[in-house]
């Protein structure tokens, strides 16, 4: 600590109230305030409607403006009447999205939502209930408040399938196929302020209630011995092998154990031992469908193949959005 800052801390206890108040910053820790100064080069919100659920999964894409200092506490808002975020994801060294903790607190309309990002990337996803249907229009309004600078902003805009006249407030442009092949529209708002009220409007016409994601996702598959499988150090895996293995030992080992036990047992009439063969053969196929652990209801990544935990939204091994 310098001479002269050890001045201003030992005085600052016969200064006036209001001189405290505009020197407190100085004496604030650097880290602290470097949160305060921190802003966003690019941001882009995601507008996926009816994808997964019948509302607008909104998805903002964030990055600190170069030479931000990390780790930096990011606090991003969502409408409170979206309940929760439904992720929150940094970028990892590996340029993948992967999961990362977060706390929420209440500001009136809003939700706050604060995570602590390792690199410049951040991403927050959550469902917006204001998406209208009147019968075969839809209608939605976005009203978001960004907290920090940014420098260049955007709205990307996701065609849901089955949708035309998708039309948009500012104008949409058409940028072409993106993710699940699907057709997507943009649109430039420019840099903003800290504390700008970003509005967009988007309209469309669309006849029923599918998804997108039961036509672009492919149906879930169970794994099966047929299935080519990588080595892999995922412990679920691993589980699975070695209760397979101890489930076939055990069928061995009782059938050893009966034959032994018939070799002892006393001579029985043919006709009984015809009964008792024919019971035998009619329960062999219930004995060979239980040797097949039950996986019907598994889940895998599209890209890598890693089993999906429940509730992840990101594959935790190569950090892809979940299908569906």
């Amino acid at each position: 600590m310098t001479p002269a800052r050890c001045r201003l801390q030992m005085n600052l206890r016969i200064l006036p109230p209001i001189l405290l108040l505009a020197l407190a910053p100085m004496c604030l820790p650097r880290a602290a305030r470097a949160q305060v100064d921190l802003s966003f080069d690019t941001l882009q919100i995601g507008l996926w409607p009816e994808f997964d659920q019948p509302s607008m999964l909104v998805i903002l894409d964030a990055r600190l403006t170069a030479g931000a200092p990390l780790p930096a506490q990011i606090a991003i808002r969502i409408p409170a009447s979206a309940g929760k975020p439904l992720a929150v994801a940094a970028r990892d060294a590996n340029g993948s999205f992967l999961n990362t903790p977060f706390t929420t607190k209440t500001e009136g309309d809003w939700l706050v939502v604060t995570a602590t990002a390792a690199n410049p990337d951040i991403r927050v996803e959550y469902y917006d209930p204001a998406l209208r249907v009147n019968g075969t229009t839809r209608s939605y309004q976005l009203d978001w408040v960004s907290d920090y600078a940014v420098t260049a902003a955007k709205i990307r805009v996701q065609q849901p399938v089955g949708a035309s006249g998708l039309t948009g407030t500012p104008p949409l442009a058409s940028l072409g196929a993106g993710e699940y092949d699907l057709a997507y529209f943009g649109a430039d708002l420019g840099a903003l302020k800290p504390g700008q009220v970003v509005s967009f409007s988007l309209t469309y016409t669309k006849a029923g209630d599918a998804l997108s994601a039961d036509t672009v996702s492919p149906p879930e598959f169970a794994a099966t011995p047929d299935l080519p499988v990588e080595p892999s150090s995922n412990p679920s895996l691993n589980l699975w092998v070695v209760g397979a293995g101890a489930a076939g030992a055990a069928l061995i080992g009782g059938g050893v154990y009966w034959y032994l036990q018939s070799r002892r047992a006393p001579a029985e009439s043919p006709k009984r031992r015809r009964r008792k063969r024919s019971a035998g053969q009619a329960s062999a196929p219930e004995r060979e469908t239980d040797r097949v652990p039950e996986t019907r209801g598994a889940r895998f990544c599209h890209e890598c193949g890693n089993p999906i935990v429940a509730g992840d939204v990101y594959c935790r091994n190569c950090g892809t959005r979940v299908r569906g």
